[in-house]
C-alpha cells in the first residue's frame, strides 16, 4: 500500500483515542471529544514528558539498532481516514517499503510483551489510516536500562474489529450526542492481538490445551523442589575437600572426575 497524503480535518480519533476505545473508556473520551470535559493536562506528568523529550534519542537508537533509515522530518507525517487521524511519530524505509515508526519510552519493568498489547490498537489504526503494511515499536525502558524494537504486520480481522468499534463509538455517540456507556473489551483484544505477528511470530494461548495445561502445572508444582534440589547439592559439594576423589554419607556419594568436577549420585553400593 501507498501512504496517503495528509488532509486536514477540525475533529478526529487519533491513535490514542483508539486505544481508549479498546480499553471501554467510552464515557471520558465522549465528554471530551463533546466538549462537555477538557482532556488530561499532560504538561505535568512526568512519564509523558520523558517520552516527549527522548522521542529524538529513540528514533536515532533505532537506526543504529536495526541500520533502517527514518524519512527526514520535513516528510509529511500526519494522515486522515474520514474522521480518523494518524499522526506518526515517523516512518521507516525497509526495503523500500515505507513504515510506521512509534516510539514509546516507559518503565524499568515493563515488559516489550505489554508494551505490544498497551499500544496495538494504536499501532493498527496508524497502519490502516496512513495505509502502511508493516511498523516498528521502538521503546526505551527506564533510565536507559534496556532498548527493545520490534515488528508489528498489518492484520485484517483486527482493523475490521477496531474500525467498527470505532464507527459505533464516532456515529452512535459523537454525531448523535448519545451518551455511552464503558466498554469491557479486554477478552476481546486479547483474541485479536494474538494473531497478530510480531517479529513474524504469533502469540498462542494454550488455556484451552489440556495436555499442555496439566504439565505446566506439575512444572510449577515441582519448581521449588527442583531449586531446592540444585541449592542442596551446591553446598553439598561445597563440604568436600579438594583432595578428596570419593565421599559417601547419608545414601549417596559425591566423586570427583579428572578434570576436578563434582557428581553427586546415590549410592546404591560399590
Amino acid at each position: 500500500m501507498q501512504p496517503k497524503k495528509k488532509v486536514e480535518r477540525p475533529k478526529t480519533l487519533g491513535g490514542s483515542d483508539a486505544i481508549r476505545i479498546m480499553e471501554g473508556d467510552w464515557h471520558t473520551l465522549w465528554k471530551e471529544k463533546t466538549g462537555r470535559q477538557e482532556p488530561a493536562n499532560l504538561d505535568r506528568v512526568l512519564p509523558v514528558q520523558l517520552g516527549i523529550l527522548s522521542e529524538k534519542l529513540n528514533k536515532q537508537w533505532f537506526e543504529q539498532e536495526t541500520e533502517h533509515k527514518l524519512l527526514s522530518a520535513s516528510n509529511q507525517h500526519d494522515f486522515t481516514d474520514g474522521f480518523r487521524h494518524a499522526s506518526l511519530d515517523g516512518m521507516v524505509n525497509v526495503s523500500d517499503k515505507i513504515c510506521v515508526l512509534e516510539c514509546k519510552h516507559t518503565n524499568a519493568n515493563n515488559t516489550l510483551e505489554n508494551v505490544i498489547r498497551k499500544y496495538m490498537p494504536q499501532v493498527q489504526h496508524y497502519m490502516q489510516v496512513a495505509m502502511m503494511d508493516e511498523a516498528y515499536l521502538s521503546v526505551i525502558f527506564g533510565n536507559g536500562n534496556r532498548y527493545e524494537w520490534c515488528k508489528v504486520e498489518y492484520n485484517n480481522e483486527y482493523i475490521k474489529m477496531l474500525y467498527e468499534m470505532e464507527d459505533t463509538f464516532w456515529k452512535q455517540h459523537i454525531l448523535t450526542d448519545k451518551e455511552p456507556e464503558n466498554l469491557q473489551a479486554e477478552k476481546i483484544i486479547q483474541d485479536y492481538t494474538n494473531n497478530i505477528k510480531v517479529n513474524d511470530m504469533i502469540r498462542i494461548d494454550m488455556e484451552k490445551n489440556n495436555e499442555f495445561v496439566a504439565n505446566a502445572h506439575t512444572w510449577r508444582s515441582t519448581k521449588v523442589q527442583y531449586d531446592q534440589h540444585r541449592a542442596v547439592g551446591k553446598v553439598l559439594k561445597e563440604l568436600i575437600p579438594a583432595n578428596c576423589r570419593l565421599a559417601e554419607g547419608g545414601g549417596i556419594k559425591i566423586s570427583r572426575t579428572k578434570a576436578g568436577h563434582l557428581t553427586i549420585k546415590e549410592n546404591k553400593g560399590g
